[in-house]
């Protein structure tokens, strides 16, 4: 399937990732191991050197010598090369040793001789033998990147970074994968964000990032992830004042695309619209979902861009009888009227469903509810009071009634409103378009939510956002004076 995405020829290497150690499975092999498949979009990719620290069986076997002066272990490189041409002043004799036919040394003569004055030649014992340089095992830094990782373990149920996401990998493992592949300054892109590692790893390697998942949890879960992330860095300091092992990008923005908190139930998402536009009903067996103003109105798929191929069951539909009826009736007026209502669709979606009545003429409209969504008046599914007392924004009360309903719980039950919400953001100065919340009260695991706020002096229109355990969230907005 990847090779069908990207191309056969794309493909670089499968990198076998040790997420575990050895563990018992009576039944089968035991699982300790992922896949990693790196695809490239062109043949000029990016590959950065990175190190990698082996395994301590690697260690024993290549620093296999002893430096009594040094009291180190080390490993023997060779200190010889291939010949190019006919070698120049890399040919010469030392310790009574030529290179091998085909080979000169590595070093010219005088490096070699500071090599020797170090202490960091060995010579072979064999009379003839090709002189070695000591590589110290307190310099080695680690070895090339190759396809098997071994040296990051998987994540720990307890580790600083874990937020309990189901499906989280460790940083590291990220921060490999961006470090080889992208330079500081280069674009992230991670279509399925989860538990935000991505965007972590890209902040800290100081990398743009771009994040999207369908799943409103894990977006506030990744918000969450930022947002403490540059707390720690920054610890009440400007960022003036930091001395940043490399450039950060502190500052991210969030887009809701499609209005998801309306459409990520397809059911509900239906009788939302046939509510916000006031359809009135048809009979059951009907493909059409309403009618309003004559026409006869079909709601599309509600989580993706409408395409002409979901046009059949619309087309099916249609009353060819009833058409031919009409037609003979008023020969020169269109037969039937059908509104089509899209999360976006492709721009010959009425055309085709035009072309498709053909030879009865009839009337189509497309409407865009990503587009046209200011229209609707859809019900709202939580509500909020703000207020402003004696310097302070307190949040009076807080009634997530999609949440309240899947607690089985009305209003009046609830003792204390924080303890449904994750997190409350505020902005002090809302220009009407963009939320920058200057305030963000996301409490640990065992803590609520404050609840009141001193209120700064050049505060304006301040805009809140509440964000419940299911994380959907209500917004609203208070004038300060």
């Amino acid at each position: 399937m990847l090779d069908e995405i990207f191309g056969q020829k794309q493909f670089v290497n499968e990198i076998i990732w040790r997420k575990s150690f050895a563990h018992n499975d009576p039944s089968k092999c035991g699982n300790i191991h992922d896949s990693i498949f790196y695809y490239s979009k062109t043949a000029t990719r990016k590959w950065n050197r990175v190190l990698q620290q082996p395994d301590k069986g690697y260690v024993e076997q290549f620093f296999d010598q002893w430096d009594e002066e040094k009291q180190e272990r080390y490993s023997r490189d060779p200190l010889d090369a291939p010949r190019h041409g006919d070698g120049g002043n890399l040919v010469y004799e030392w310790n009574g040793v030529f290179p091998s036919a085909g080979r000169t040394w590595a070093v010219k003569i005088d490096q070699m001789q500071r090599y020797h004055d170090e202490g960091r030649i060995h010579y072979p014992k064999k009379v003839g033998g090709i002189p070695r340089l000591k590589k110290f095992e307190s310099e080695f830094e680690g070895v090339q990147l190759q396809d098997l990782w071994t040296d990051i373990n998987k994540l720990h149920n307890r580790s600083p970074e874990a937020t309990g996401y189901p499906t989280q990998k460790p940083e590291k493992l990220i921060e490999r994968i961006i470090a080889c592949t992208t330079d500081p300054g280069d674009l992230v892109l991670d279509f399925f964000v989860g538990s935000g590692t991505s965007a972590a790893a890209a902040y800290k390697t100081g990398r743009r990032y771009l994040a999207a998942d369908i799943n409103l949890g894990a977006i506030e879960t990744t918000i969450k992830r930022l947002n403490l992330l540059r707390e720690a860095e920054c610890d009440q300091k400007t960022l003036k004042d930091l001395e940043l092992g490399a450039k950060r990008f502190t500052g991210f923005e969030l887009y809701n695309v499609n209005n998801y908190d309306i459409f990520r139930n397809p059911v509900e998402a239906k009788e939302l619209i046939k509510e916000a536009m006031e359809l009135q009903p048809l009979p059951t067996n009907s493909v059409f979902d309403g009618q309003r103003d004559q026409f006869l109105v079909k709601i599309m798929p509600v989580n993706r861009i409408a395409t002409c191929q979901d046009l059949n069951e619309v087309i099916a539909g249609m009353d060819f009888k009833a058409y031919e009826r009409r037609q003979a009736e008023a020969p020169s007026k269109i037969v039937d009227r059908i509104m089509l209502v899209c999360m976006g669709h492709e721009p010959d979606i009425g055309p085709e469903l035009v072309k498709a009545a053909k030879p009865f003429n009839i009337e189509v409209e497309a409407v865009d509810l990503i587009r046209d969504k200011a229209n609707l008046h859809f019900k709202r599914q939580s509500d909020a009071k703000l207020v402003i007392k004696d310097g302070h924004l307190e949040i009076a009360g807080f009634y997530p009634l999609n949440l309240l309903q899947k607690l089985s719980m009305d209003t009046d039950a609830v003792e204390d409103w924080r303890q449904l919400v994750e997190t409350i953001k505020v902005d002090w100065n809302y220009d009407g378009a963009v939320l920058s919340p200057e305030l963000i009260d996301a409490p640990d695991k065992n803590d609520l939510v404050s609840g009141r706020y001193p209120i700064p002096e050049d505060a304006s229109t301040i805009r809140v956002k509440i964000t419940d355990l299911l994380s959907e969230s209500w917004e609203g907005e208070i004038e300060n004076g």
